[in-house]
């Protein structure tokens, strides 16, 4: 008889998978199995010592399992942190591009830079050339104003100042 039908057959190797995992036991148990068959394939013969090689295996096991887990939980954490960073650093420019949208300026460049702003998020910047009648060059030079002046906003959003 092979050392994983003796396993399967003992009452004493059962109720020692299921005091470990639970209700679980039978992918506890499966996974030890599988890890004697690998080395008793190799070559290795545990004779008369199977269970107490089967509960090292066991052990082995579920320790592996319990470090998978750990890694996953993690890993886990780590996203969330992640995708939390990420989203607020969507708040925080978003919140930026609508209080620079929503200033009130006083000068006329920065006026217009704000509305070609807004233009070029409805559509590219030919269309908006040719709809305002600029060249491309001064719709290029309104979004660099318009660029320097959301940067101010940024720093001043992040950094609390003014």
């Amino acid at each position: 008889m092979s050392i994983t039908e003796l396993i399967i057959k003992d009452k004493v190797c059962i109720n020692y998978a299921k005091s470990l995992a639970g209700d679980d036991y039978k992918d506890l148990l499966s996974d030890a199995i599988e890890k004697i068959l690998s080395l008793e394939n190799k070559g290795k013969v545990f004779n008369n010592k199977y269970k107490s090689y089967f509960y090292l295996t066991l052990k082995s096991v579920l320790n592996d399992k319990y470090r998978k887990k750990k890694v996953k939980e993690v890993e886990l954490k780590q996203q969330h942190l992640e995708m939390k960073e990420e989203t607020n650093s969507i708040s925080i420019h978003q919140k930026v591009l609508e209080n620079f949208l929503s200033t009130k300026f006083k000068d006329e460049k920065e006026q217009l830079a704000q509305v070609i702003t807004e233009l070029s998020l409805r559509m590219d910047k030919k269309e908006i050339a040719e709809r305002t009648g600029y060249s491309k060059e001064l719709v290029y030079q309104y979004l660099n104003i318009a660029k320097e002046l959301i940067k101010d906003e940024y720093n001043r959003v992040i950094f609390n100042k003014r």
